[in-house]
């Protein structure tokens, strides 16, 4: 509950107390004045409609959202962007990754973990982050390999996730997209190990270039606070 939600619910519970107590009061009291029983209701009344403006008026608080690209045409690398105007934290992101190239050897998905940022200030960006360079991950890779998979970003507090699908060929550039009708900030995967090649072949397919994001060489940009 936010604070305007708890604003308001203090506010209707202040109003009806309000009320009843010096509406009541000059009944109890009977040396009271009566119209202090019309300023109590009046009181009241202001509070309660106060308490109304709290849930309905006031525009909702900003919640935090991060997105994020793919940058490095020879060397892809992922960038996450807070694209609101309050501080994102406890940042989560996560990319799955298939060689296409090596699927008979090896089916499973590059060992890519998972990984995160304790906070990203207001349209801040992090420094790109290095995927298939890594020492667990390059002796596994050569250029020229395609490399097919999905890629989110999300974090507790944000109003909704990014997910992406990406396809991607080794020192030669790619493309990716995103999946606009997943908010939850859910990875994408094949529906079984074995159907990872058809997998990419539909993504291909049925993936117009209109919403083909191509990977380019990030930009540069200002330090941002992102630890």
């Amino acid at each position: 509950m936010d604070f305007w939600s708890k604003l308001g619910i203090a506010l209707a519970i202040g109003g009806i107390g309000v009320s009843v107590a010096l509406g009541f009061a000059v009944y109890i009291w009977r040396e009271m004045p009566r119209w202090t029983a019309f300023i109590g209701f009046g009181a009241g009344i202001s509070l309660c409609l106060l308490a109304l403006a709290c849930f309905v008026l006031i525009p909702e608080i900003e919640q935090p959202e991060v997105t994020l690209d793919f940058v490095g045409e020879k060397e892809p690398a992922l960038q996450i962007h807070n694209i609101s105007n309050v501080t994102a934290s406890n940042i989560k992101w996560t990319v799955v990754a298939f060689d296409l190239d090596t699927l008979e050897q090896n089916k499973q998905p590059l060992p890519i973990p998972a990984d995160s940022f304790d906070f990203i200030v207001a349209h801040g960006t992090n420094l790109p982050i290095n995927l298939f360079g890594r020492p667990t991950i390059s002796p596994l890779v050569k250029p020229g390999h395609r490399i097919f998979g999905s890629a989110s970003v999300n974090c507790p507090s944000c109003k909704r996730g990014h997910t992406f699908m990406y396809y991607i060929t080794l020192g030669a550039g790619g493309w990716y997209s995103e999946q606009e009708t997943i908010q939850n900030g859910n990875l994408l995967f094949p529906s079984s190990i074995d159907a990872t090649a058809q997998a990419a072949d539909e993504l291909l397919k049925h993936t117009p270039q209109s919403f083909r994001i191509p990977i380019k060489n990030p930009e540069q940009v200002p330090f941002s606070f992102s630890h």
